[in-house]
């Protein structure tokens, strides 16, 4: 699922590959702790400097993506601190998040790009809080339980939310906007890996 070189095969090209897949999404994140695009990038170079300074006791951790949003939360909140200006972050004026342009699932063969654009339409305009509980659940494959601990939430709020945004994909699915017929018979695949 990571896509990664093994760990084993240079601990060079493992850390660049880990950095290029994990950048963007990372200063995204630090960006919705920090609101600055600036700290969110420098704190996104520390975390993955502090990486490569310890890269072999991170090379044995399991779920590497989970402790990288860790990482990335705890040094911009330790950041805010510094700089005495914590405050709490409010889900309502989260920034918009994009998400790829490219879907990672074997059926992106199966749908229309015109079906792709409908259901990042609808991914789009999910409430802030729900559209980053649902992209670091399906995107990034994080656990309702790590994403509850990451966001200091419930795992009952994630699993709701994760149930809104998954309810209205489905409604865009079956009112068949933009959908030609031939692609129905995919529909079902889309929504097995959407859950």
């Amino acid at each position: 699922m990571n896509n990664l070189p093994d760990r084993n095969e240079g601990s060079l090209k493992w850390f660049n590959q880990v950095v290029n897949k994990y950048y963007p999404c990372l200063c995204d994140f630090a960006f919705v702790i920090t609101q600055s695009k600036e700290f969110s990038e420098e704190i996104v170079d520390d975390v993955f400097l502090k990486i490569w300074d310890r890269r072999e006791e991170v090379s044995h951790i399991e779920n590497l993506t989970s402790y990288l949003y860790k990482a990335v939360r705890n040094t911009s909140l330790n950041y805010l601190e510094k700089k005495n200006r914590l405050h709490f972050v409010s889900f309502e004026n989260l920034p918009e998040i994009n998400l790829p342009s490219e879907m990672k699932t074997p059926e992106e063969d199966i749908i229309s790009k015109e079906a792709y654009r409908d259901i990042t339409r609808v991914i789009n305009s999910l409430p802030a809080k729900c559209r980053l509980i649902f992209k670091l659940a399906k995107e990034d494959g994080l656990k309702y339980k790590e994403i509850a601990s990451l966001l200091n939430l419930s795992e009952k709020t994630i699993e709701n939310q994760i149930s809104i945004a998954l309810k209205k994909v489905s409604e865009c699915l079956k009112q068949g906007q933009s959908l030609s017929g031939k692609i129905k018979n995919g529909l079902s695949g889309l929504l097995s890996a959407l859950l």
